[in-house]
C-alpha cells in the first residue's frame, strides 16, 4: 500500500496507538460542546468559551467546569476488556459447571446402572438356587417314588409268589 504523508495527523495516530484504541476514541469522540461525549455535563447548558483547552481537545482538566475529569480513552478501553474477560470467565465456568453436572450425571447414572446389574445378578443367582433346590426336592422324590415302587413291585410279586405257593398247596391237598 500507499504510505502516509509523515506529517498528517493520522499518520501519527495510526503509528503511536493500537488500531482497536484508536477506533474507540474516534467512536466516543465529543463535540466542544460536549455532545456525544459519555460524561455527563455538571452544569447547565452554557456557551463554551475557547479559552477552555480541554474543551479545544487536550487531555488536560476543564477549566469551563463542563467537565470533571477528560476521558481517559485508554482505561475506558482497559475496562472493556477487562469486563468482556470477566464475561468470558464467568461464561467459562458455567460451561464447566454444567460440564461436571453432566459427569456427576451420568457417574450416578453408571453407578445405578451398576446396583441394577447387581441386584438383577444377585436375583438370578437366587432364582437358580431356588431352581436347583426344587430340582434336588423333585430328584429326593423321585427316588423315594421310585424306590416306594420297587418295594410295591417287591410286596407284588412277594405276595404273587405267595398266592402261587398257596394255590399249589391247595391243589397238591386236592
Amino acid at each position: 500500500g500507499k504510505r502516509p504523508k509523515t506529517g498528517s495527523l493520522e499518520a501519527v495516530l495510526q503509528a503511536s496507538i493500537d488500531n482497536e484504541l484508536r477506533n474507540k476514541m474516534l467512536d466516543r469522540e465529543a463535540w466542544v460542546d460536549g455532545y456525544g461525549s459519555c460524561f455527563v455535563p455538571t452544569t447547565t447548558k452554557q456557551p463554551i468559551t475557547t479559552s477552555c483547552s480541554a474543551c479545544l481537545g487536550r487531555m488536560v482538566y476543564h477549566s469551563c467546569s463542563r467537565r470533571i475529569i477528560p476521558e481517559d480513552h485508554e482505561l475506558i478501553a482497559k475496562l472493556e476488556r477487562e469486563t468482556q474477560e470477566a464475561q468470558k470467565e464467568a461464561e467459562r465456568q458455567k460451561k464447566l459447571e454444567k460440564k461436571r453436572a453432566m459427569d456427576r450425571k451420568r457417574r450416578e447414572t453408571a453407578r445405578k446402572k451398576k446396583q441394577e446389574e447387581v441386584a438383577k445378578k444377585k436375583q438370578q443367582e437366587k432364582e437358580q438356587e431356588e431352581e436347583q433346590e426344587r430340582l434336588r426336592f423333585e430328584s429326593e422324590q423321585q427316588q423315594e417314588e421310585g424306590a416306594k415302587k420297587k418295594q410295591e413291585e417287591r410286596d407284588y410279586l412277594m405276595r404273587q409268589k405267595q398266592q402261587e405257593k398257596e394255590l399249589e398247596e391247595f391243589r397238591r391237598e386236592q
